[in-house]
């Protein structure tokens, strides 16, 4: 890089008449190279040394080398020796050995990060960018449910090392009790899939754990972002989810060990780019406050969860759901249901709030919809954005009265409206999680209600995407 730099100097130290005229005006061609489209990729010139230093001092000729096609093009470059094909970067290798470096590469990542260092290694990367786009469409998802599939996917991951650094989400569903061998499997699997980006991890440990502790200890993937698991909210799933700090979206099982000095409530430490969090509210407790956290799924509430989760991230939340209701409350002792203000005033930055529900008004419900706006009390936000209110009804209040039941929510979904608007812009239901039924009110305040076409849909999934 030295040389190439002093020659660039030397050729725009010339005179200008000199420069205007171009290098050939200056410089006597000797040889070129011409590919197969005819296209010339280097020149070999000579250029006198009085025309080079006009310091006085005498050199010895020098060739330099012209490369029409490289990265550093009309620049000058001075290998002692000409190639003897084609130049494609500044380390001077041929064409046959950079295609043969691209072709022992493996790693998606490690193939476009050196495709990127100059326009040639670019032209060169083309045959194996475009294998390795194929290996990814096939591969990218991958989803294994025993333990002959991993054996399987193994041996190809042995005979094919792309195959496996093609993964990025990878799902393992196994009904049964781990044993031994598929623990061994997927130990293996784990250092074959380094690219991982989304893992789902649908299985049984055994009765004392080990299935888990040694499965959890050994993985490491260096770029996942995604984690669900339905083990047990144990210390190795807390020491895994630590150990991969990149993750944003992880999704716990709501059951797990009963507290211990090992799980002590405020103890565990949540990944520093975590953005969306599913769990319940005992495990929720464990971890430390999370700045970065703004979309939450409580799986299973309980009369007292809004109070925790307002205490915890009551400020920075933007998604709040609420799973099914785990326990009716104690009429007599349990405090009383939030409001509308409540919510607004406890989550200023809330734009999205879910809530699985019987009735709005059904009483053992953690918010009262319906209750009457105190014109005296002043509503502050942090955010310009109006919050959206989604109802997830029970399968079993639309079996017999579909067409009333629809009907009844829709009224109610009409009082939270008027009553609150502008700070609650519309309302959402639908039935077991398929929220198909839009209610707002339009610029002239009339109800509107919408019916949403089936792709358009609310899914299962949408408090993470707000």
């Amino acid at each position: 890089m030295s040389q190439v730099i002093r020659h660039v100097r030397s050729w725009t130290s010339l005179p200008s008449g000199l420069r205007k005229g171009g290098h050939r005006k200056g410089f006597s061609l000797i040889d070129k190279y011409r590919n197969d489209e005819d296209t010339v990729k280097w020149e070999m010139i000579a250029i006198s040394p009085l025309k080079l230093d006009f310091s006085g001092n005498v050199r010895p000729f020098t060739p330099l080398w012209y490369l029409a096609n490289s990265p550093l093009e009309k620049s000058l470059l001075s290998p002692r020796s000409p190639p003897p094909a084609p130049v494609y970067s500044d380390m001077k290798l041929p064409f046959e050995v950079w295609d043969d470096i691209f072709k022992y590469l493996d790693d998606g990542y490690d193939i476009h990060s050196l495709a990127r260092v100059c326009r040639g290694l670019r032209d060169v990367s083309k045959e194996a960018k475009g294998d390795h786009a194929i290996l990814a469409k096939r591969y990218r998802t991958v989803k294994l449910m025993s333990l002959k599939p991993i054996l399987d996917f193994l041996d190809l991951t042995c005979s094919s090392p792309g195959v496996g650094l093609a993964v990025l989400d990878l799902t393992v569903a196994i009904r049964s009790k781990l044993d031994r061998d598929t623990v061994a499997g997927l130990v293996q699997l784990f250092g074959a899939v380094q690219n991982v980006k989304r893992l789902t991890l649908e299985i049984d440990d055994d009765d004392d754990g080990w299935a888990s502790r040694t499965l959890l200890r050994s993985a490491h993937l260096p770029r996942l972002a995604s984690f669900a698991t339905s083990l047990p909210f144990t210390p190795e799933v807390a020491r895994f989810i630590q150990a991969h700090r990149r993750v944003a979206d992880l999704a716990l099982s709501h059951h797990g060990a009963e507290p211990s000095d090992a799980m002590a409530p405020g103890r565990e430490v949540l990944p520093p780019s975590l953005h969306s969090l599913a769990c319940g509210l005992r495990a929720l407790q464990r971890f430390r406050p999370a700045p970065t956290l703004t979309h939450l799924h409580v799986l299973v509430h309980v009369p007292q969860t809004l109070e925790s989760v307002c205490a915890l991230l009551g400020r920075q939340l933007v998604s709040l759901r609420l799973g099914v209701l785990e326990r009716l409350p104690d009429l007599h002792t349990s405090p009383c249901p939030w409001s509308t203000y409540d919510i607004l005033a406890s989550f200023p930055r809330l734009r999205y709030i879910e809530i699985h529900m019987f009735e709005p008004d059904f009483v053992p419900q953690p918010i009262h919809w319906q209750d009457k706006r105190d014109k005296t009390l002043e509503v502050r936000r942090n955010t310009d954005d109006p919050l959206t209110v989604a109802w997830v009804l029970e399968e079993e209040a639309w079996v017999d009265h579909r067409e009333s039941v629809r009907q009844f929510f829709q009224g109610a979904a009409a009082a939270v409206l008027r009553e609150w608007a502008p700070h609650v812009e519309r309302v959402v239901f639908g039935d077991a999680g398929v929220l198909d039924t839009y209610v707002c009110l339009d610029h002239d305040g009339d109800l509107e209600t919408k019916v949403l076409a089936k792709g358009d849909v609310l899914g299962d999934d949408h408090w993470r995407k707000v």
